[in-house]
């Protein structure tokens, strides 16, 4: 399904397999979230035990000092990596949030449409509360920048 595009699928298809996508997405970000807050917060840890630790001049407390600012500077680094990575990720969920929204948007007006195809066909049969819920629709305007003003006459 995944070669398939979001407007050639069912209105029920979409929304299942649309939201999954997106669920899922998100999950994954939040994971990457938590995982960069743990890095973090390891990294802070780090820090204050390595400014505590007193600065004596023997060779093997400079040799774990420089092990220590290694280290910090590879966690860094894998920090800004990850935060790159989830920025991309939140850019990601939200294309596939506009994609859903249009692709829904999109079916709204259509059910529209063969809602009113359905009314002037049916419009005789129509009891007149009926006919008065629907003229009330009929002159509310689509919101749909794609498809142009709804006029009375779809």
């Amino acid at each position: 399904m995944a070669g398939y595009h979001m407007y050639q699928m069912s209105p029920e298809m979409v929304g299942s397999v649309g939201m999954q996508k997106l669920l899922m997405k998100v999950e994954n970000t939040d994971r990457k979230l938590e995982s960069l807050t743990w890095k973090v917060e390891k990294w802070e840890r780090a820090v204050s035990q390595a400014s505590l630790v007193e600065m004596d001049s023997s060779p093997q407390q400079e040799s774990e000092q420089e092990s220590c600012v290694l280290n910090l500077l590879q966690d860094v680094t894998q920090v800004r990596e990850d935060y790159e990575q989830l920025r991309s990720d939140i850019t990601e969920i939200q294309q596939l949030q506009k994609e859903l929204s249009e692709c829904l948007r999109v079916q709204l007006h259509n059910m529209h449409i063969k809602y009113g195809f359905l009314r002037n066909k049916l419009g005789p049969a129509l009891p007149s509360c009926l006919m008065m819920s629907t003229n009330s629709y009929q002159a509310s305007p689509a919101r749909h920048p794609a498809m142009g003003k709804r006029t009375n006459s779809q």
